[in-house]
C-alpha cells in the first residue's frame, strides 16, 4: 500500500471508538484499513444516492419539456 500523503485525526465518541474497534476485529484488517473501508463505502453510498437524485430530476425535467407533468 502506498505510504499516504495526507492524514486525519479526528475526535470520536467512545460507542463509535468500540464500534469501529469491533468492525476491524471482526475484518482482520489494521485499525487504518478499517477507517479507509468504512469512509471509502460510506463516500460510495452518498455519491449514489447523489446519482439517483440526479436521474430524479432529469426525468422530471424532460417530462416537464415534453409536458406531460
Amino acid at each position: 500500500m502506498p505510504k499516504p500523503t495526507d492524514e486525519f485525526h479526528i475526535r470520536v465518541s467512545p460507542d463509535l471508538y468500540k464500534r469501529v474497534r469491533h468492525a476491524q476485529v471482526d475484518s482482520g484488517r489494521s485499525l487504518n484499513a478499517e477507517l479507509i473501508a468504512i469512509i471509502e463505502l460510506g463516500l460510495e453510498l452518498r455519491d449514489e444516492k447523489l446519482e439517483k437524485g440526479l436521474k430524479l430530476i432529469r426525468d422530471g425535467l424532460a417530462l416537464i419539456e415534453k409536458g406531460e407533468a
